[in-house]
């Protein structure tokens, strides 16, 4: 790590996302512990601010956390900032997905063994693949020798 602060532009250089301060788990629950303060309204408020700092997530990310009760929400919240998940190597996010998937195919949330994946978790899945996709091709390097004849 540098010597320096850390900038955001050091997150997107490492294929990462920064989270801009009122979208961070620490002030988000800070903020629910001292002002009482509504919960989900932090937490939407928070995705609000992820996608203005981050123009591809714009109008993706659901904001509807009103529909879950304050403590539900909390509980959610402190389970994936749990020590197993930050020393948890791997897909973790993978691993997480099949875990409510799951989940919900006890609670019968499937039909004929097909489940129901929520249009902006497939829309995140498809974003994901088409940057790798596009991260692949732009490493692909010419064959001077290639021919369309041969096809090498």
């Amino acid at each position: 790590m540098p010597k320096r602060k850390v900038l955001p532009a050091d997150y997107i250089a490492r294929r990462s996302l920064y989270l801009p301060a009122k979208a961070q788990y620490d002030w988000i629950m800070q903020q629910a512990a001292v002002s009482g303060a509504d919960l989900p309204r932090l937490v939407t408020d928070a995705v609000t601010a992820i996608e203005a700092e981050f123009e591809p997530l714009l109008g993706v990310l659901p904001k509807d956390y009103g529909i879950f009760e304050t403590k539900v929400l909390e509980d959610l919240m402190r389970l994936f900032n749990s020590a197993q998940i930050k020393q948890a190597t791997g897909d973790v996010f993978g691993r997480i997905y099949e875990y409510f998937l799951a989940k919900f195919s006890i609670q019968k949330a499937h039909d004929n063994g097909e489940f129901f994946t929520p249009s902006s978790i497939v829309q995140t899945i498809v974003n994901v693949i088409h940057a790798c996709a596009v991260f692949e091709a732009s490493f692909v390097v010419p064959n001077p020798r290639w021919t369309p004849k041969t096809g090498h």
